[in-house]
């Protein structure tokens, strides 16, 4: 039965806290975005397991080696000693060379918040119904061949998963979801295109 490399199965061992696994693109390792990302987290009061940071990516290069066929088999492991998942998606607007984005279905947000709109409340002094507001089909944000075999480990038990947006405006919002619904996933193929696209500070 395969088990975790002695170094990881440490990290879990020594963890005093939950333990989420921050599932990214491997081209925000090591950058702005995927710091600020972590300190939120902590935050939040979890222990992080970055695939990202250098001792995991020494441990994983290792576990490759000696297991070529299965080292997929590792994400299985690693994600299934956490107990939520942190997702960062591709920018639904990412340039990936077609003009077919699937329309997206916002995910249920983590908490609840009063997002009344004033226009949403009926003028009692006018006969007019209040506005229907309609909404528009937006582009999918993009999932990651990789980041999508790590998010169904937790789908399938199940257990939370979190959608990490970077908004227009800088800042970070979280969202739980509980399926691919409103997702675009991509191959591996589109992957490795879309890791060359997106390559925050």
């Amino acid at each position: 039965m395969a088990q975790l490399p002695t170094k990881i199965a440490a990290f879990f061992a020594a963890s005093q806290k939950p333990v989420v696994y921050f599932a990214h693109p491997m081209s925000t390792y090591g950058s702005k975005l995927e710091k600020r990302i972590i300190k939120r987290l902590q935050a939040m009061g979890y222990e992080v397991f970055n695939p990202g940071a250098g001792w995991v990516q020494k441990e994983v290069r290792a576990y490759r080696k000696a297991n070529p066929k299965n080292y997929m088999q590792l994400f299985k492991l690693i994600c299934d000693a956490c107990q939520v998942c942190a997702v960062l998606p591709f920018p639904a607007d990412l340039d990936m060379g077609d003009d077919t984005p699937e329309p997206v279905v916002n995910p249920t947000p983590l908490r609840d918040e009063d997002d009344i709109d004033v226009e949403d409340i009926a003028d009692l002094e006018s006969p007019r119904p209040p506005m229907q507001h309609q909404p528009q089909a937006q582009p999918a944000p993009l999932l990651g061949a990789g980041v999508c075999y790590e998010m169904d480990t937790f789908f399938n038990r199940p257990a939370p998963v979190i959608v990490v947006k970077v908004e227009a405006d800088g800042r970070l919002s979280m969202q739980q979801v509980t399926g691919f619904s409103g997702f675009r996933k991509l191959s591996i193929a589109e992957t490795r295109f879309a890791l060359k696209q997106y390559r925050p500070e």
